[in-house]
């Protein structure tokens, strides 16, 4: 199994991030094929505790990176996100 927990209300779904870290996206992915079990839950932090929010979907497909790379590519000089492979996220978009 591998879960994910989700501390925000807004969130409608989870989905590795082919931009911040591919090979984790890629890895996670291949896991599910192979039978991992992946969920994600909701916890509903407050100043008195947690509280059980529910599943929230996850989405196992990879994102469209030729639609987001303009994008991602304008990130990359500001997001300091490193990712697995070492290099800064979106730098080679």
């Amino acid at each position: 199994w591998v879960v994910f927990a989700v501390q925000r209300r807004d969130v409608k779904a989870v989905r590795p991030s082919d931009f911040h870290d591919p090979v984790f996206a890629r890895t996670l992915r291949r896991a599910a094929m192979r039978g991992v079990q992946v969920r994600a839950v909701r916890l509903l932090p407050s100043k008195t505790g947690i509280r059980w929010g529910g599943e929230v979907p996850v989405d196992l497909e990879p994102y469209p990176m030729a639609a987001i790379g303009a994008y991602a590519a304008k990130l990359t000089s500001t997001s300091g996100w490193l990712r697995s492979d070492g290099r800064v996220a979106g730098a080679s978009i």
